[in-house]
């Protein structure tokens, strides 16, 4: 459910503040999300976000960026269900995968999927 994506990107970036002041995150230009990180990272190689930004861009990924191409007919997502394929999908996934999983075992939501 997207109202689940923001509590665990919130969750993790909660997480990590307790290591860091001020968070960073930097996303391969090229594409390959293996090199996606958090901290900073050359500006020539990697796109840079703060915390900020990226709940910002998260909040919009999810509610707002629902259309996609099929050929050349444009359609749009319904407002079940969160947009995949875009360009953080693959890391809210399994963001979103750890947060369910450390509630299902540790948190308020124990016992319940």
């Amino acid at each position: 459910p997207k109202h689940e994506v923001l509590k665990a990107v919130a969750w993790g970036c909660t997480t990590l503040r307790k290591r860091q002041k001020v968070l960073w995150f930097a996303i391969a230009k090229g594409g390959l999300k293996n090199l996606d990180r958090c901290g900073m990272a050359t500006s020539e190689d990697f796109y840079m976000f703060s915390e900020e930004e990226l709940m910002r861009f998260v909040d919009f990924d999810i509610y707002l960026n629902k259309l996609f191409t099929v050929g050349p007919v444009i359609m749009e997502q319904g407002d079940k269900g969160v947009p995949i394929g875009g360009f953080i999908s693959a890391q809210i996934a399994e963001l979103w995968a750890i947060w369910r999983e450390h509630h299902l075992i540790w948190g308020s939501h124990k016992g319940h999927t």
